[in-house]
């Protein structure tokens, strides 16, 4: 049976100035990639890169030092990939 996609939620907060707090839901165990993209599609940095147990998690993105504009986060894993934007405020 398949145990059904990952899931990516919504950054908060979302518009952010310091630090916004990226959740997820692993359907099953497995490697997961979450990437922060600029505007024109450039790797701002990559946030995680690890293998995570199935369930719940989040992980803190420090935005100091990130210019004001919108981004793109991007969460991979096995089940494939879901993306959402994030608004990064001066």
């Amino acid at each position: 049976a398949n145990p059904g996609p990952t899931q990516l939620h919504a950054a908060a907060p979302n518009p952010t100035r310091d630090a916004t707090t990226f959740s997820f839901t692993l359907a099953r165990e497995g490697r997961v990639r979450l990437d922060v993209f600029d505007i024109r599609g450039r790797l701002v940095e990559r946030v995680l890169d690890t293998t995570k147990e199935a369930g719940n998690h989040r992980v803190v993105w420090d935005t100091h030092g990130v210019a004001s504009g919108v981004y793109t986060y991007v969460l991979r894993s096995q089940a494939g990939q879901e993306s959402r934007k994030l608004v990064k405020l001066q």
